[in-house]
């Protein structure tokens, strides 16, 4: 049986006893050892992916003073603690590799390639721009859109844009610094330092001026799209016709004036 979750390297403290329980049970159902293989992202990699996470489900994401920072060493301690280190198996995650067919390689079994679908790809820049915007400027997607419906609209626009999105080093450098120790434990425990290669000079979105300039940008993808939305996306079009808070971020006014500003405009 594979179990796949990030939530078991993610409990909190208080959590701990749920993890030992399933150890527990599993040992109880099998007279092999238990293992456990995680793929460990680089931090930039990782604190890029978790804000787009954020802003997938609709959570307010502010830019200025990010706190998002795997924990390497409180979640992977506790992994060797409760299945036994010589059970735990760390790899680096390689974003330009496959890990469906390097962790079958792993356990021993053989895949097609060529039957291996990939369904949680990132989003572009211009996708995650304009779910920025709408979070930061609107009421945002909940109470007041059902989840389902925002489900329905990021399924929608997910394959929109062509530009990476990535956050830049002047944002990602200060939690790195704050975090040494644990990403020098990290290292340690993967036998080699996690690479941290800069941002390419004039990539990853800087700040929130660099977001609302991209949504913008994006406004002819989304005309596109609605028009070639059918009678069934309603609801979807609904959600895509508010896009036209986009037009506001267009008008010259200094970022928070200009917040302050739209929020003044917007319906409720």
């Amino acid at each position: 049986m594979i179990i796949s979750t990030e939530t078991v390297s993610s409990a909190t403290a208080g959590r701990e006893g749920a993890v030992e329980k399933m150890a527990d049970y599993l040992r109880s159902h099998s007279s092999e050892d238990v293992r456990v293989i995680a793929y460990v992202r680089s931090p930039r990699s990782f604190i890029s992916s978790a804000f787009q996470q954020r802003i997938k489900t609709g959570l307010d994401s502010k830019l200025a003073n990010l706190k998002v920072w795997p924990d390497c060493r409180r979640r992977f301690k506790k992994l060797d603690r409760i299945f036994g280190r010589e059970n735990v198996t760390l790899k680096l995650f390689q974003r330009d590799s496959d890990v469906v067919l390097d962790f079958a390689r792993e356990i021993g079994v053989t895949l097609d390639p060529g039957g291996v679908v990939r369904v949680n790809d990132s989003l572009s820049l211009e996708v995650v721009a304009i779910l920025h915007v709408q979070t930061r400027f609107r009421n945002r997607f909940k109470p007041g859109i059902p989840g389902e419906l925002r489900r329905r609209f990021v399924n929608r626009i997910s394959k929109l844009g062509s530009r990476r999105f990535i956050l830049s080093d002047n944002l990602t450098d200060p939690l790195v610094k704050a975090n040494r120790t644990d990403l020098d434990w990290m290292g340690a425990r993967l036998d080699a330092p996690l690479p941290e290669p800069p941002v390419p000079k004039g990539q990853g979105v800087k700040d929130e001026a660099d977001m609302i300039n991209a949504a913008f940008a994006a406004c002819p993808l989304i005309d596109q799209m609605i028009a070639d939305l059918s009678d069934t996306d309603k609801l979807v079009y609904e959600v895509v016709r508010r896009l036209d808070l986009l037009g506001d971020l267009s008008q010259p006014l200094p970022l928070q004036k200009k917040e302050k500003d739209i929020r003044k405009r917007i319906p409720t």
